[in-house]
């Protein structure tokens, strides 16, 4: 499983994880610091995919890096969200209560 290291789409690495059944989930890729937003694992068409809850994504970057809404709204749009590194890119949900 590959994890995301940070800003770039060049820093993406292969990691082991240990899990129950992460044979149906191999090659997803996992948002680091995102940890905590992390509900669940998926498919998209036939690609493993980690599914993660935007908004708590939103509240890391406000709590963890001091960032206003805004400013978290905008840095993550552009460089989690929207960073496109293949098929198995995570999933950020928008999740209704």
């Amino acid at each position: 499983m590959r994890v995301w290291l940070g800003e770039g789409g060049d820093r993406w690495r292969q990691v082991e994880i240990r899990r129950e059944n992460t044979e149906a989930y191999e090659g997803a890729l996992l948002a680091d610091g995102f940890e905590e937003a992390l509900i669940g694992m998926g498919h998209r068409f036939t690609y493993a995919v980690a599914v993660y809850d935007r908004r708590k994504c939103l509240d890391i970057l406000i709590a963890r890096d001091g960032m206003t809404d805004e400013e978290a709204e905008e840095y993550f749009s552009f460089n989690t969200e929207g960073a496109f590194i293949g098929e198995h890119t995570p999933v950020f949900l928008d999740v209704t209560p």
